[in-house]
């Protein structure tokens, strides 16, 4: 990190930017899924979830920027390269056998609503260490997510 003039306690800086370099890991995971479900994508109404997961996948990276922004803000550094975020994404292996629209469709649900859960908790957690700007932006990431989600679940069905 850089020096920086935040009042916030240097170890409230240093979590903060453990939760957020985490987020931003699944983030980008999360925008790489987005695209493999994108472009394995075959059967009935394709076209009709490709135009969904590409608004969806546009959103998630909407995200990764409001998380790096962040991440400048306290003078740290985003080091998320895909070669990191491919070792500390807390998703796992994408199920690469998947062909139908509705597996591909299951699979981004699934992983849209644990990214939300885990931003969720890091509201809990950057609350508790006094980084309002932080709790901020998690806010708007989980609203962001709980919208994409609903809208998973209510026009990809």
């Amino acid at each position: 990190m850089y020096a920086t003039r935040s009042d916030l306690p240097q170890t409230a800086l240093d979590n903060t930017m453990v939760l957020l370099q985490a987020r931003l890991s699944d983030a980008v995971d999360l925008s790489g899924r987005m695209k493999q479900a994108y472009w394995s994508m075959i059967g009935v109404r394709s076209s009709e979830r490709r135009e969904m997961l590409e608004a969806l996948h546009d959103d998630i990276d909407t995200c990764i920027d409001v998380l790096s922004g962040r991440i400048a803000a306290l003078s740290g550094v985003a080091e998320r390269t895909i070669r990191i975020t491919a070792i500390e994404s807390s998703f796992g292996q994408y199920p690469l056998q998947a062909r139908a629209g509705e597996q591909h469709q299951k699979t981004v649900r699934n992983l849209l609503a644990r990214f939300g859960k885990k931003v969720r908790a890091d509201v809990e957690q950057a609350s508790a260490l006094g980084d309002v700007g932080t709790v901020d932006v998690l806010r708007l990431i989980a609203r962001k997510v709980e919208t994409q989600l609903w809208v998973a679940d209510a026009r990809l069905l």
